[in-house]
């Protein structure tokens, strides 16, 4: 038989030297084939040709190289010879050496755990509160400059307040409590106000007694954080309204050299009273306290019980100013003649 009428097949220029013993081998296995056919005739050999040439174009040839478990991948310039990659598998199915994923999505079995970058859940939900800081109903999430964390739920009727940026939000009442304190035989009641200037305006709620009966109540203010009241230039102004029906209209100064606010209806019968029933108690507010170009003033609303021998209630609104273009950092409260026997505060703050 003619064989030296097949053609050999030969290596392609993107065949490696490593991929050589395939054709080689390939060569061998066609003579074994025209050999068995027996009759050269040129059908014969053109269909062995045509064999030939398929097969050569489907040939795998490569390596792997010395690595164990590594995965292969196709050398697209030479057809279907394979060469190496990074990536292996061991036996337990871990793979190593990859690089970037590029894919529309990755079906995992099981979650990845949050140690190696997942979540350990399969749904949304779950994913965002596996991930999330917050332990308790109402907790709230925030940027404290490094970190997404936990602001624990604050108290009822709290509100969220920012305080910029820079800053961690925190919860606050809708009016903050700023400072509180009570008074037990003590001369004055002075509070400072240094610490609030934050605020647009402080409001003082206030309870009072006496440890004499029939004085008046007044009110003094400071520009040096407390350390002095001034005791000068003061005027002020109230309407008085006592539960027998009758309106009092002369708790005003005619003048504006007094040396206090006064915060009652100053006559006989009518001053307050030092019984554990009777003292003073009201809201006390002032605005922008740390302006130099406003006078100091404030504006309150009060009743107390009076030291008639038939104790009368009164209603007191008015304020009072101290005609000094000044900041105002401090107040003072005081009776007209001996202490306060007992009382408490709160100061709240204006936003």
């Amino acid at each position: 038989m003619a064989q030296d009428t097949l053609p050999a097949i030969t290596q392609d220029a993107g065949t490696s030297a490593a991929e050589a013993p395939n054709a080689q081998l390939l060569n061998r296995q066609l003579s074994a084939v025209i050999e068995a056919l027996g009759d050269g005739s040129e059908a014969s050999v053109a269909l062995l040709n045509d064999i030939a040439a398929a097969i050569a174009s489907s040939i795998i040839g490569g390596t792997t190289g010395a690595t164990a478990n590594r995965l292969l991948r196709s050398k697209g310039t030479s057809g279907f010879a394979l060469q190496n990659s990074p990536v292996t598998v061991d036996d337990s199915g871990n793979m190593s050496g990859v690089g970037a994923l590029t894919a529309g999505s990755i079906d995992l079995t099981t979650p990845l755990a949050i140690a190696d970058g997942g979540t350990g859940q399969s749904t949304q939900t779950a994913a965002f509160d596996a991930l999330a800081p917050t332990t308790t109903q109402g907790d709230v999430i925030y940027h404290n400059g490094t970190d997404n964390v936990r602001l624990a739920a604050g108290t009822s009727g709290y509100l969220l307040q920012t305080l910029g940026s820079g800053a961690n939000p925190q919860w606050v009442g809708a009016m903050p409590l700023l400072a509180s304190g009570t008074m037990s035989s003590q001369a004055t009641l002075d509070i400072p106000l240094t610490s609030f200037t934050a605020y647009a305006g402080i409001i003082i709620k206030l309870v009072i007694l006496p440890a004499t009966d029939g004085v008046d109540l007044y009110c003094r203010f400071s520009t040096d954080g407390g350390s002095t009241f001034a005791a000068t230039n003061y005027g002020y102004g109230a309407l008085a309204i006592s539960d027998d029906g009758g309106v009092v209209g002369g708790v005003v100064s005619s003048v504006s050299g007094t040396t206090f606010i006064l915060m009652n209806v100053s006559s006989a019968n009518r001053q307050i009273g030092n019984a554990s029933t009777e003292g003073w108690m009201g809201s006390i507010e002032i605005l922008n306290p740390t302006s130099t170009a406003f006078w100091s003033r404030m504006t309150y609303q009060g009743a107390y019980a009076s030291n008639a021998a038939t104790s009368l209630s009164y209603s007191m609104a008015g304020q009072g100013t101290q005609k000094t273009a000044q900041d105002t950092n401090a107040i003072r409260f005081l009776f007209s003649s001996g202490n306060i026997a007992s009382g408490f505060y709160r100061v709240y703050g204006i936003t």
